[in-house]
C-alpha cells in the first residue's frame, strides 16, 4: 500500500503503519490516514467544497487525479490530513458550536434536516421488511411495536412543532454526524459521518450516546439542557428527536441485513424503562426553560 500511495498522492519516502485495514503516516511533519471509505463519492465531493471553512475537522486530500477517492482492488480508499486530538475527549461544547452552514444549495446530498420525510421512509422500510422476514426472527418482531410506537410519537411531535413553532436564527443548519458513535475528538472530528442538519441532532444523539454507554450524570445533563440557547422550535426538535428510537431502529437493520447478531439489540430493550425516565427528566429540564407539549404515555 505504501507504493500506491505515494504514487497517487504524489509524496515520497513515508513509512507506512496498518492498522484494522487503515494506513497512517507522517509526511512533512503531518499526520495522515488512508481508508477504505463506503460514503457515497458525491458526498465526499460536497463535503470537500466546504472543508475549508471546518478548522477542526480532518481535511480530505485529493489525489493527483483531481478526485476524493483512489480505488484500489475495487474498493473506494480515501485519504485524510489528521488534526490530531490523542485521546482527548468531545465535551458539549464540541456538540454545540458547530459550524453554521448558510449557502446550501451547493451541499444538498449531505442535508438531513427533514425528519419527518426521512423518518417514515424508514418506518416505511422497516413494515415492508417485517412482512417478509418476521418469521425468521420471532423473537427480535416482538421487540418491534414499542420502538415502532416510539417512532410514530416522535413523527407527530416533530411534525407538528414544524407547524407551529417559527425558526430564527438559532435554527441555522449546521455541520453535524449521522450518529455520536464516539466520545473522542479524533473520532468526531473525521468526515465519515458529517452531515448537515439542524443544530438539535448533534445534541440529542449525544445525549442517547451517553445513555446506552452507561455514562449519564443527571447533574451534568442538568446542566447541559440549563445552557443551551435553542429557539421554543429547537426545544420542541431536541425532544422529538429524543423520543425517535434511532438505537433500536439502527441495530434492528444491522440485524436484518446480517451485519449484527440478534443478541446485541436485547440491551436496548433492557433499557426501556430507564429510558422513559431519562425523557420525563430531559422533558422537565426543558419545561424549565419553555413550555413544549408532553407526551401522553411519558405523564
Amino acid at each position: 500500500m505504501k507504493n500506491k500511495i505515494e504514487y497517487y498522492y504524489n509524496i515520497m519516502n513515508i513509512n507506512v503503519h496498518e492498522r484494522s485495514n487503515s494506513y497512517y503516516f507522517t509526511y512533512n511533519g503531518k499526520k495522515y490516514v488512508f481508508f477504505i471509505c463506503t460514503r457515497n463519492v458525491k458526498e465526499l465531493e460536497e463535503l470537500y467544497t466546504i472543508q475549508s471553512n471546518l478548522k477542526k475537522y480532518h481535511k480530505i486530500i485529493l489525489n493527483i487525479n483531481k478526485n476524493v477517492i483512489t480505488m484500489i482492488n475495487n474498493r473506494n480508499y480515501v485519504l485524510i490530513q489528521i488534526n490530531d486530538y490523542k485521546k482527548e475527549k468531545i465535551t458539549i461544547n464540541d456538540i454545540i458550536n458547530g459550524y453554521k452552514i448558510n449557502n446550501i444549495r451547493n451541499v444538498t446530498l449531505i442535508l438531513r434536516n427533514d425528519w419527518y420525510d426521512l423518518w417514515i421512509k424508514k418506518i416505511d422500510y422497516i413494515l415492508y421488511q417485517r412482512t417478509h422476514l418476521r418469521k425468521e426472527h420471532l423473537e427480535l418482531d416482538e421487540m418491534l411495536d414499542y420502538f415502532l410506537g416510539m417512532a410514530e410519537n416522535a413523527i407527530s411531535y416533530v411534525n407538528d412543532s414544524n407547524i407551529k413553532e417559527k425558526k430564527d436564527d438559532r435554527d441555522d443548519l449546521v455541520i453535524s454526524h449521522r450518529r455520536i458513535t464516539s466520545l473522542y475528538k479524533n473520532d468526531f472530528y473525521n468526515i465519515k459521518d458529517v452531515i448537515i442538519d439542524h443544530p438539535t441532532r448533534d445534541i440529542s444523539e449525544y445525549l442517547k450516546y451517553l445513555f446506552y454507554m452507561e455514562q449519564i450524570d443527571y447533574n451534568y445533563i442538568k446542566e447541559v439542557i440549563k445552557n443551551l440557547n435553542l429557539s421554543s422550535y429547537g426545544y420542541r426538535l431536541l425532544f422529538g428527536r429524543m423520543i425517535f428510537p434511532t438505537n433500536f431502529l439502527d441495530l434492528y437493520e444491522n440485524i436484518i441485513n446480517n451485519e449484527l447478531d440478534e443478541e446485541y439489540i436485547k440491551y436496548v430493550v433492557t433499557k426501556i424503562y430507564d429510558y422513559e425516565e431519562f425523557l420525563r427528566f430531559i422533558y422537565v429540564e426543558i419545561n424549565k426553560k419553555t413550555k413544549i407539549p408532553n407526551i401522553e404515555w411519558l405523564s
